[in-house]
């Protein structure tokens, strides 16, 4: 979890697949520990489109 907080309070959004990449975890693993972040409200959730494939869901942190 503190690997987790320490790579989202850096700038920008972040994806579960990079999440996971840095922390050295699967991109799965990542996405429970966003959503629970998501779930306590330090985090936010936003769901990005591309033009094809599934959508993503991109985390900030609150602040």
């Amino acid at each position: 979890m503190d690997k987790i907080r320490e790579v989202m309070t850096q700038s920008g959004h972040h994806s579960a697949e990079e999440v996971g990449s840095a922390i050295g975890a699967s991109r799965t693993t990542a996405r429970r520990y966003l959503e629970y972040l998501v779930g306590v409200g330090e985090l936010l959730a936003e769901v990005t489109y591309g033009s094809v494939g599934r959508p993503e869901r991109r985390y900030t942190q609150l602040r």
